[in-house]
């Protein structure tokens, strides 16, 4: 059989779903990756995938770009007539489904979180729920990360009841984000925040709890760990950090060894998550998390158990739960580490995925 992956990125394409192409491969399909090319594109061919370079505005609202990312669409789905396409992020889900519908393929659209477009009331949203609509009818499955998305397009008239499933995040590997024991530093305490330099992500919000807590607290330190976008720069972050209460230190492929000397990881979020993977990667790693209460946050922790939930935007909630955090013996929060893991061990695992990827495959055929 021939699966055809689509996404806005080959980077997060491999990050996020490389294990589940590997179980495409290993189960005997070609599988073919359309994503504007980068340094993953090598990988993914390395693993025996054909890669397709897709020219992608993931986030312009040029109507003469997305015509050609129509009509580009058009072309690659046309030639390569896979049996199943898979497609992820707002552009493919959409414009993809377009040209699915008109080569009459099966198709499984994932929905990895409903991102800016939704955090307010305006014409974005209205016009991107109407893109939506028209273009989902005909979709054989619209996969979701967590129950408040699915509802948000019940709502909206967007899926029917035959189309929607919702599984619980993209699955972490234990295997390779391995549990560690947690860092028995008396010296200090360290709060890492994971994610790319998004003003939604809670980035300046972060700067300043670090900034009000550090007077108070010099043993407790702050990191920052991420690839700087247009909304924040490097310049940015030091103009909001004057102080220099967090170390910012820069992009990593593998975070892992940041994961593991850090006490607990931040997330003071409040874009249209799916489910974060920084977050499912501290829980992996058997790190305690503090998040916003928001959807694919909420459901990760469960509060005083494996971490603390904040009000999302409110500076005084995320200081009093690092506050709070960091004022635990360290006993505590081991414990709290232990849980982390083993919420995470239950729920969120690459296998239950992949056995979800099946059930949807399966159904599809028939």
């Amino acid at each position: 059989m021939k699966i055809l992956c689509t996404a806005n990125q080959s980077w997060s394409m491999y990050n996020f779903r490389a294990d589940i192409i590997q179980e495409f491969l290993n189960s005997g399909n070609e599988v073919i990756i359309v994503a504007p090319a980068d340094g993953s594109s090598k990988k993914f061919e390395e693993m025996g995938c054909q890669c397709i370079d897709l020219r992608i505005d993931p986030k312009g609202l040029n109507p003469f770009k997305d015509i050609r990312l129509l009509l580009d669409l058009y072309r690659i789905y046309r030639q390569t007539r896979p049996d199943i396409v898979f497609q992820y992020t707002i552009k493919p889900v959409i414009y993809g489904s377009i040209i699915t519908r008109l080569l009459r393929i099966p198709t499984a659209n994932m929905i990895t979180g409903l991102g800016k477009a939704f955090l307010k009331e305006n014409w974005l949203k209205k016009c991107v729920l109407l893109m939506y609509k028209i273009s989902q009818k005909k979709v054989n499955k619209i996969i979701f990360l967590n129950k408040d998305n699915e509802d948000c397009f019940y709502k909206n008239g967007i899926t029917s009841g035959h189309q929607a499933i919702t599984i619980p995040g993209e699955g972490i590997n234990l295997t390779h984000f391995t549990v560690e024991p947690y860092p028995h530093n008396t010296n200090e305490i360290i709060f890492l925040l994971i994610a790319r330099l998004l003003p939604e992500k809670g980035i300046r919000e972060f700067i300043e709890a670090a900034t009000i807590i550090k007077e108070k607290c010099p043993h407790v330190k702050f990191q920052l760990l991420g690839e700087t976008s247009e909304e924040i720069s490097i310049e940015i972050l030091r103009q909001w950090d004057k102080n220099n209460c967090v170390e910012y230190l820069g992009f990593k492929n593998d975070v892992r060894a940041y994961i593991k000397q850090a006490h607990c990881i931040v997330l003071p979020t409040y874009y249209g998550e799916g489910v974060p993977r920084s977050l499912l990667e501290a829980c992996a790693m058997g790190r305690p998390i503090i998040t916003t209460h928001i959807s694919g946050c909420k459901e990760l922790v469960q509060d005083e158990i494996n971490g603390y939930l904040c009000t999302p935007r409110s500076l005084s909630s995320l200081v009093e739960k690092i506050e709070k955090m960091s004022q635990k013996t360290y006993k505590q929060r081991e414990k709290m580490a232990n849980n982390a893991y083993n919420i995470v061990s239950k729920t969120y695992t690459i296998q239950r995925t992949i056995e979800s990827y099946k059930d949807i495959i399966n159904s599809m055929k028939n």
